[in-house]
């Protein structure tokens, strides 16, 4: 009885400390209020819970509490319906959130001290179970350290950091249980020690050799580098980077931030995490917006594209470019002689009077460009290639001129209502296309001056004055008038239009939600109240959202019941390029400015050695689009590490301004610290190096050839072995085991489960991408549920026909794969 009890407390003090290790390794992380005598009593209230539990009273009470909690929850099913059960399980959906809120890293003051303490309870259960079973009910080992050195170094791996004092008590403990293990588990006797040893002398007598173990090894010194061997470090990280160039690939119909490692557009928030892979390199000549997809309409949680028919308005970029050509003899007529006039600028006369028939000659003479809006938009020629990426999506900059060039044939090119241009099928690695556009020489005082000559209403007030500007070109020169009659009507026609093209735009773009709060109405006024011109409004804005609010890509998540803008402009003060974008789109139509949520990539700051931009998934960026009438849509970059990232684009009559002709100024889009130097030049596989890594190459061709020849044997002998076990199961088993393995194929071509989507949702939506021939993914999935949550055992006839569909799925699956991709899985990696 005496040995049975120090036994039980030997293995009490053993399990609490490695739960309280745990759990302080996991919270030192996260910031929260909760002391180190806390975390111990937790760890051992958790450990005296499984040690009541297993006992038969425990038990007895447990289950009669589960079952009064399931019987609770029925009587509010019966007397309240679903909204009584909802009510119910509030509290659950409440703690669950919270856990999610703490275990992610985002605690902050909005969690109350009770539910903090409830939520690291839940958190002690969870670590206390296996810790328990597998030391004292069951006594595995592995089973009980290797998860435990998972964790710390994972933990290490993420956060670059672990509790000293947790990871030296799980060293400890992984001693102790190590030798229990060999010497008392295997009945291995200790040398130079006669006797067997009990729970309790085996953990008194080796409990000192694991503190001097661990003594010794914290004494010598070390470095905070991992190991360095430079030559394979880059022989390593060379191969990594070529096999995953070639095995994974982004494919996607239409492009979406989401994609590319940032959050979903359609509900916004939380933290991101973009990543390296190359997604298409460009040549031209300086840094570019380029975009991949425009959303009109917030619903307070995110963006999404309106159904609206692109047939019943005016094509986004021809009405541009003609607004861009001839809406500045509009604003010249009736708006710029004000506007330059009172803000103290000069390009013609300043009053109507005043203007002569030589400058309405200039106005009309041609429907070209005048010379002074051909500085302000010069054309540029731009190159797209694609690597790892393959969609229907085009990547063009916002002003491009028609047509788009160097496809190969078979391609066929639309655009959708917002000016993004896709093709009938998906663009795939090395194509390439070509284009002309127009780069606007953002960050110089000439382009601000002719901005700020929009004004709302022009073209309404042209239409209405048309007979006024006639009579009065008629009154200044009868022939001149005759000369030019023709151009005249011609602008008459096109202010027409651009004036339909201006409504449609107000009715598109400057809707705002309910959920828009009175603050944040209120602070787009009080930002915009004493501007004159609607370009000081929006530079206001932009102004305000670049200089006061923090970048990062670990925000905190916004409040689901919480409008997203107003959230960030008041409670988070912090985000990424998602935040600030949404916000100055929301700021900008609040102040009937129509305005645009664009997400695209932006090219990184400098250009490899070879002259190309090298994009990839972290130069992901979303900005604001703003139509200003008279001139067009215009972009703006409110985000705050690119702010003035636009400002050095191109030069206005060869200067600029000396600020903006220093590019490493301009801060790339995410400043993330590199562990390995990067090989931008990794597409150009021609380059030789010099003699001894020509004789270094030879060696590691040749392990990696013998590598791969020795997966691929294991990986055929895995599949066969798998065939074989498959054939042993239970029909039951056997008929889970091949719907998982069925969704697991369907998700390596890139078909997997959507959010909310039930398994017959998703079967039908796979029956729709795949022809099968007698049996089909929703016949599939009624045999799983018969077989899942009935009680149907099936036939020989019904295995043989889900075996024969497998079989059909994972050819079909397979061919719609990339072929190195479906080799490097199917052979190599063990997902045949």
């Amino acid at each position: 009885m005496k040995k049975k009890y120090s036994d039980s407390i030997t293995y009490a003090l053993i399990g609490v400390m490695y739960i309280f290790a745990v759990i302080k390794a996991t919270l030192c992380t996260m910031h929260v209020p909760v002391t180190g005598w806390q975390m111990l009593m937790f760890a051992l209230a958790s450990y005296l819970f499984y040690v009541f539990v297993n006992t038969y009273a425990g038990r007895i009470i447990f289950l009669s509490a589960v079952a009064l909690c399931f019987l609770y929850s029925v009587y509010f099913l019966i007397t309240d319906g679903v909204a009584g059960l909802n009510r119910f399980f509030d509290l659950v959906t409440k703690l669950v959130n919270v856990i999610i809120q703490v275990g992610t890293g985002y605690y902050n003051e909005t969690i109350s001290d009770a539910w903090l303490m409830s939520a690291l309870g839940v958190f002690s259960l969870i670590v206390a179970m296996p810790v328990y079973y597998f030391l004292v009910r069951y006594f595995k080992f592995y089973y009980l350290i290797v998860p435990g050195l998972v964790f710390f170094m994972v933990e290490w791996g993420i956060m670059r950091y672990v509790d000293r004092l947790s990871f030296f008590i799980f060293i400890t403990i992984a001693i102790i249980l190590f030798i229990r293990h060999r010497y008392l588990e295997q009945g291995r006797k200790i040398p130079g020690r006669s006797g067997n040893f009990t729970g309790v002398s085996f953990t008194v007598y080796f409990i000192p050799v694991a503190l001097v173990i661990i003594l010794i090894a914290s004494v010598v010194p070390v470095r905070n580098m991992p190991v360095q061997w430079e030559w394979m470090d880059k022989k390593i990280i060379d191969l990594w980077r070529d096999a995953n160039s070639v095995i994974y690939t982004e494919r996607y119909d239409e492009f979406a931030l989401s994609k590319t490692g940032f959050g979903n557009s359609r509900r916004l928030g939380g933290p991101v995490n973009p990543d390296e892979t190359l997604i298409i390199v460009v040549k031209a000549p300086a840094r570019v917006y380029l975009r991949g997809a425009v959303y009109d309409v917030y619903t307070g949680s995110g963006w999404e594209l309106s159904g609206r028919d692109k047939h019943e308005y005016l094509n986004d970029r021809v009405a541009d470019q003609r607004e861009l050509q001839h809406g500045w003899k509009v604003l010249m007529m009736q708006g710029m002689a004000r506007i330059f006039n009172n803000g103290g600028y000069t390009i013609y006369s300043s009053r109507f009077n005043t203007i002569t028939a030589e400058t309405y000659k200039e106005i009309f003479s041609s429907n070209a460009m005048p010379e002074f809006l051909r500085k302000l938009f010069p054309t540029r020629k731009i190159e797209i290639q694609y690597r790892q990426i393959s969609t229907k999506t085009l990547f063009t900059p916002l002003k491009l001129m028609l047509p788009i060039t160097g496809l190969k044939s078979g391609y066929e090119i639309e655009q959708n209502i917002g000016g993004i241009f896709f093709s009938n099928r998906r663009l795939k690695e090395s194509d390439k296309y070509n284009l002309d556009y127009l780069q606007p020489v953002y960050g110089t005082r000439e382009l601000e001056n002719f901005l700020q000559s929009s004004w709302n209403g022009a073209y309404r007030v042209f239409n209405e004055n048309i007979d006024f500007f006639i009579e009065n070109i008629k009154y200044k020169d009868i022939k001149f008038y005759n000369e030019i009659e023709h151009q005249m009507s011609e602008l008459i026609e096109t202010s027409k239009l651009l004036q339909k093209r201006r409504d449609e735009i107000h009715e598109m773009y400057l809707q705002v939600p309910d959920s828009i709060t009175d603050r944040v109405k209120a602070l787009a006024w009080n930002l915009t109240w004493n501007r004159k011109t609607d370009y000081e409004k929006v530079k206001a804005i932009e102004n305000f959202l670049s200089r006061n609010f923090n970048y990062t890509l670990s925000p905190n998540v916004p409040p689901t019941d919480w409008d997203f803008v107003d959230y960030f402009l008041f409670e988070g003060k912090e985000g990424y390029c998602s935040y600030y974008a949404s916000a100055m789109c929301i700021l900008t139509r609040i102040t009937g400015i129509p305005a645009r949520y664009v997400e695209g990539f932006v090219l990184p700051a400098e250009t490899g050695e070879d002259g190309y931009y090298y994009v990839r998934n972290k130069h992901a960026h979303a900005w604001v689009e703003v139509y200003l009438e008279g001139i067009g849509w215009v972009q703006f970059e409110p985000t705050a590490p690119m702010s003035g990232a636009m400002n050095y684009y191109v030069s206005y009559s060869g200067n600029t301004r000396e600020e903006n002709q220093n590019i490493s100024d301009i801060p790339d889009i995410h400043e993330m610290e590199e562990e390995f130097p990067r090989n931008e030049n990794s597409v150009d596989f021609g380059k030789a190096n010099n003699d001894k890594d020509n004789i270094y190459r030879v060696n590691i061709i040749f392990i990696v050839f013998a590598a791969v020849l020795l997966l691929y044997l294991a990986n055929i002998v895995f599949v066969g072995a798998r065939r074989v076990i498959i054939g042993m199961l239970p029909e039951r088993r056997c008929v889970i085991f091949l719907y998982r393995y069925a969704v697991f194929l369907l998700g390596q071509s890139g078909c997997k489960f959507k959010t909310g989507e039930t398994p017959l949702d998703y079967a039908a939506r796979v029956d729709e991408l795949f022809w099968f021939k007698d049996f089909n993914m929703k016949d599939m999935v009624e045999v799983y549920y018969s077989v899942r949550f009935g009680r149907n055992v099936p036939d020989k006839n019904t295995l043989k026909k889900l075996f024969e569909f497998t079989k059909e799925l994972k050819f079909k699956t397979g061919r719609d794969m990339n072929i190195i991709k479906r080799i490097a899985i199917r052979c190599f990696l063990f997902n045949g």
